[in-house]
């Protein structure tokens, strides 16, 4: 959930909004902060997010911030260990938005603590919702990763060529698995290149890796591309293909569907991506090998109009209006219940 856009749509709902967003920028220790206020009915809402330094940031959240005067606390930031540094009597404010869950000892601790901690609890996808309910109090929501739906177009069949990756160029992505099936697609005679555009920690790697490889003229590795380049490389390619073992809800996916791109990805147990492409029917989910992977991507391709309008039509739900519009029908009144029940309740303390 990007707290900038559903702060907006909500502004446009008509609500009144205070607002307060934190961002570490790169790997510094500055910060990137944005205040306003933009009413209805007086309610005040303050946002939080942080970038990477999530340890920092939580650190840094409480000297600026007046939560008293505040009636709802929205943090997104994986893994939400800053949820901690919320004092106690302002948890009833505060809502968890949950965009993946993970393995490991650590990650089940976090994913069993911090949303009892909180007032309410929403998940980017219905399974990574399944997976938090159980530590939850009260039912855990869906709110997907939106996308401005208009600013996206797709082009004909005839006029797409080309496989194509967009994200992080990191370990989890597994992006080395999509280049040995793109080797495996070239050798059974496809005729369309390979875009792997991104950038992160394991980009010099994927390029010695493309350098290696025997279609390596195929393989174009831009590295991070402006906005305007990434709507149209989804509008003129033929797949998108994420191999990563574990995701969320990757908001390319939803920028692919409302592209008319369909997705092939792979069956890993903490990649959320797969939940996504089977609830719409926007793709194929294969086995995690390159020959399935491979074997997928041609299957999707030999049914491409049908994914193609699958996705369109689902992409139409995943607007950040409607988000915006669930937000206001579905989390807001659950805080001010609980809000209401906790003054009721410390009133009666104090007779």
């Amino acid at each position: 959930m990007n707290v900038r856009h559903i702060g907006g749509y909500l502004c446009a709902l008509g609500y009144s909004l205070n607002y307060s967003l934190r961002a570490s920028v790169g790997k510094s220790s500055s910060l990137r902060d944005s205040q306003g206020s933009l009413s209805k009915t007086g309610i005040l809402s303050t946002f939080i997010a942080s970038g990477t330094r999530q340890t920092s940031l939580a650190l840094r959240i409480l000297p600026g911030s007046r939560f008293t005067d505040i009636r709802f606390l929205v943090l997104n930031q994986w893994p939400l260990l800053h949820a901690i540094a919320i004092p106690k009597a302002q948890r009833r404010k505060m809502v968890l938005h949950w965009c993946e869950v993970r393995t490991g000892l650590f990650y089940k601790l976090v994913q069993n603590l911090l949303p009892r901690l909180a007032a309410k609890n929403v998940a980017i996808s219905d399974s990574v919702g399944r997976s938090i309910q159980p530590s939850s109090n009260g039912v855990v929501h869906t709110l997907a990763s939106g996308i401005d739906t208009e600013i996206y177009r797709s082009l004909p069949r005839g006029e797409r060529s080309g496989i194509c990756y967009l994200g992080r160029m990191a370990a989890h992505k597994n992006i080395s698995l999509l280049i040995d099936a793109f080797e495996v697609l070239k050798g059974d005679g496809y005729a369309g290149t390979l875009t792997l555009a991104g950038d992160g920690p394991s980009l010099n790697e994927i390029k010695e890796r493309v350098k290696i490889s025997p279609f390596a003229s195929y393989i174009i590795v831009p590295g991070l591309i402006t906005d305007d380049d990434k709507i149209s490389l989804l509008s003129r390619s033929d797949a998108l293909a994420i191999s990563s073992t574990r995701e969320g809800f990757p908001r390319v996916v939803a920028e692919a569907m409302a592209s008319g791109l369909p997705i092939v990805t792979c069956d890993f147990p903490e990649n959320g991506t797969r939940e996504v492409v089977l609830a719409y029917d926007s793709g194929i989910v294969t086995p995690p090998t390159r020959r399935d992977f491979a074997s997928g991507i041609r299957v999707t391709l030999q049914n491409w109009d049908r994914y193609s309008q699958a996705g369109r039509a689902g992409a139409k739900l995943l607007s950040w209006n409607l988000i915006a519009k669930t937000f206001e029908d579905v989390v807001i009144p659950e805080i001010l219940r609980q809000s209401i029940e906790q003054s009721r309740l410390t009133k009666e303390s104090t007779v």
